[in-house]
């Protein structure tokens, strides 16, 4: 596979976007090295992800980070 767009790290998750055609990108994101989620995006969105990052990790997390907040 081609060098990444992009590359972004945050608490343990990386993700990584390839450019699959003039149109589509292939994001694969991994939690401490191992797969954790792959999917296709539309290249011109792949932005929005390297943009959002942090924001993904910290909502997946949330639960972990504090469970005494959960309410039922």
């Amino acid at each position: 596979m081609a060098d990444p767009v992009f590359k972004v790290e945050h608490r343990g998750f990386t993700a990584e976007a390839h450019r699959v055609d003039g149109s589509h990108a292939h994001v694969t994101v991994r939690r401490d090295g191992q797969p954790f989620k792959e999917f296709d995006y539309p290249a011109y969105r792949i932005w929005n992800v390297a943009a959002h990052f942090h924001d993904m990790v910290d909502e997946i997390l949330a639960p972990e980070a504090a469970p005494e907040e959960i309410h039922e």
